[in-house]
């Protein structure tokens, strides 16, 4: 039997998933308008770099909120 992993932990691995998609959503909409979405690579190598910042950005926010507790 195989075990599922569960996406969504606890509220505070929610918290991080809304805040990183968030991040994302707005940088997507950035990266669209900007002169980067015209070279391909350029753009996927700027999408890389955004969706593993906001995932950092994410993880420190959902640290400094779980410190204060």
């Amino acid at each position: 039997m195989s075990k599922r992993r569960k996406v969504i932990r606890d509220s505070n691995h929610l918290f991080q998933l809304v805040i990183s998609a968030a991040i994302i959503f707005s940088g997507i909409t950035l990266l669209r308008n900007s002169e980067i979405a015209a070279s391909t690579p350029l753009y996927f190598l700027a999408l890389a770099i955004l969706f593993g910042s906001a995932w950092f950005i994410a993880r420190l926010l959902l640290n400094v909120v779980t410190r204060r507790k």
